[in-house]
């Protein structure tokens, strides 16, 4: 068993990260080369129609612009609107506030510096960001256990069924960037970065605050778990719950209500925290394709990736594949997330409880990790490749043809 990386840098670390760049690099490349095909069958199978005074080339970025990527713009061009409706009864405006600034904070920036529209802008954050995670993303796997299961967890990652939200308009990617560099700072000691990092990630996802408690245990095992070992970098940890909490400190001023994201969310029917098996039971009475088709086959994709994700989490804690245990505070900051997803369902009788579980499950990256060291075995990895891939590119092309997929 591998020893833990120990902070380090010079000659081995600078080639590690130019390694990093460059299969990260590569795999980005290649993703968006399928995604391009991917692009060019739904225009084949959706049709393809340039709106009154728009472009063709501004029609083709829009595709990847939906759902809640079009809030997000929103709060980029226009902010927070200014007297949302308590009652949160359409989905518009009053719905903005549900999502963190983070993101749109970023879009706006890029929205200065790029020609073009908010969503060439946010386009370009997204998958810069995506190009990044890749890099840490191996970088941390490869010092942590070697480079053929980093590599491997790239893979993982890229045919997962909804990995395309890592190109969308969404915030998966840079929310994914955030937390790896965290982690991996962490890992080496560099504690205000991580608090740092980590503070960045809670302003972009509300769930991001959770690995305060990935950190927290990281910290402790550094020094044995002996207070007296504790030295004044562990308030790097304070900076943690930063965002959200600047976030919080905004909506008290504008909305006299420091939980308006909380509440912004009861257009979706989110509500307070439910025991698991209440949502379960929901999914499975809803598993019923005579009724509804169409949310007979989501609910099941959802309760499919979520499986699959449990179990991997699972086979990280026990199992040949299973991790060390000075690893395991990435099981921790993959896991908490994902559990917050599992026990907030969405309540509107229209959708199903574990609605966007498929896109929620992309955010916990151990799976992969997991599922990479699994991928040794030839056949895992083709089951992988060729069960995700064609999964994926259905996605891909429902959501580009502005139909629902997560």
């Amino acid at each position: 068993m591998a020893a833990p990386p120990s902070p380090g840098g010079g000659r081995s670390a600078s080639a590690g990260w130019r390694r990093a760049w460059r299969v990260g690099a590569a795999y980005w490349l290649i993703c968006h080369a399928g995604y391009l095909a991917v692009q060019i069958i739904a225009l084949r199978i959706n049709g393809f129609t340039v709106a009154p005074g728009s472009s063709a080339i501004g029609t083709l970025i829009s595709m990847w612009v939906r759902w809640d990527a079009i809030g997000y713009v929103k709060i980029a061009e226009h902010g927070y609107p200014a007297d949302p409706q308590p009652e949160f009864l359409r989905y518009d405006d009053s719905a903005l506030p549900a999502w963190p600034p983070g993101y749109p904070l970023l879009i706006r920036v890029a929205s200065w510096l790029l020609p073009g529209s908010p969503n060439l802008a946010a386009l370009v954050v997204s998958n810069l960001a995506m190009l990044g995670l890749l890099v840490v993303l191996y970088r941390l796997v490869e010092t942590e256990l070697d480079a053929t299961t980093a590599e491997r967890t790239l893979l993982c990652l890229l045919v997962f069924p909804t990995a395309f939200f890592l190109a969308a308009a969404y915030s998966e990617s840079v929310f994914l960037l955030l937390t790896v560099a965290a982690l991996y700072c962490a890992r080496r000691q560099r504690w205000w970065w991580a608090g740092g990092l980590a503070g960045a990630a809670s302003s972009v996802r509300v769930a991001g605050v959770t690995i305060i408690v990935a950190l927290a245990l990281e910290y402790l095992r550094q020094r044995d778990f002996d207070w007296r070992r504790i030295r004044p970098d562990v308030l790097a940890l304070g900076l943690v719950p930063s965002g959200l909490v600047a976030y919080m400190a905004y909506q008290w001023v504008r909305y006299d209500n420091p939980f308006m994201f909380s509440d912004a969310q009861k257009i979706w029917g989110r509500g307070p925290i439910v025991m698991p098996w209440r949502p379960l039971l929901d999914s499975l009475r809803d598993l019923n394709v005579v009724a509804n088709t169409e949310r007979a086959v989501i609910n099941t994709i959802d309760l499919g990736l979520l499986a699959v994700a449990l179990a991997l989490l699972v086979l990280g804690l026990v199992g040949p594949w299973k991790l060390r245990r000075d690893q395991l505070f990435l099981l921790v900051a993959g896991a908490l997330p994902l559990m917050i997803a599992i026990l907030q369902p969405i309540g509107d009788p229209n959708g199903p409880p574990w609605q966007s579980m498929n896109r929620y499950v992309l955010a916990c990256f151990p799976i992969f990790l997991i599922m990479a060291r699994m991928a040794r075995h030839r056949l895992v990895e083709r089951l992988v490749v060729f069960a995700g891939l064609p999964l994926q590119a259905g996605h891909l092309i429902l959501y580009l043809g502005g139909q629902w997929a997560g």
